[in-house]
């Protein structure tokens, strides 16, 4: 990774269950791809966002799922 500021993504689902993290820059455009990688391919309703600025790519990560 490059140097920069770097944050851990938890995506945690109690009714399911998961519980998956991936360390990414802390930038909205990093944020959205690796929570893009770690959403890929599992069966998904609805996502909600914590209100952070780092998840303002919400809606293109929606879009993209």
């Amino acid at each position: 990774m490059a140097a920069g500021p770097v944050c851990l993504l938890v995506l945690a689902d109690r009714a399911s269950r998961l519980l998956a993290a991936r360390r990414c820059h802390h930038d909205s455009g990093s944020v959205s791809k690796a929570a893009f990688g770690l959403l890929q391919g599992r069966p998904l309703k609805t996502l909600t966002p914590d209100r952070g600025k780092q998840l303002a790519g919400h809606t293109g990560l929606t879009d993209a799922l």
